[in-house]
């Protein structure tokens, strides 16, 4: 089983768990939008990429909080989606395929404790 999170070249990114003042401003900065709408959107289980790719932010913030969120943006604005993938953290042992942008199915995501 994959741990649930981001994947991007190989590298494990965790799901957010909770979020920082500043992480809500990187996600208001790719989504263009509020982060209540963000928030709504993952509990909705979108298949927004620029949801997705503020998701995916947050995560690769989190996991290098030394980086400042200009270096965070445009590290995520660079990642090709061949190198993205996202582990629901299901039992299916097989992994997500190259390029998989959809959000995880699963109705204990981890985006709730974001509203």
């Amino acid at each position: 089983m994959q741990e649930p999170g981001f994947w991007i070249d190989g590298q494990h990114y965790p799901f957010p768990e909770s979020y920082t003042l500043g992480q809500t401003i990187l996600v208001s900065r790719i989504t263009k939008d509020e982060f209540y709408k963000y928030s709504e959107a993952l509990q909705d289980g979108t298949r927004d990429h620029s949801v997705i790719a503020a998701w995916a932010a947050v995560a690769v913030w989190q996991k290098h909080p030394d980086w400042s969120i200009d270096e965070v943006e445009r590290f995520v604005m660079s990642v090709s989606i061949e190198a993205f993938e996202i582990a629901s953290g299901g039992t299916d042992d097989s992994p997500p395929p190259k390029g998989s942008v959809d959000a995880p199915e699963s109705t204990d995501s981890p985006a709730k404790s974001a509203a």
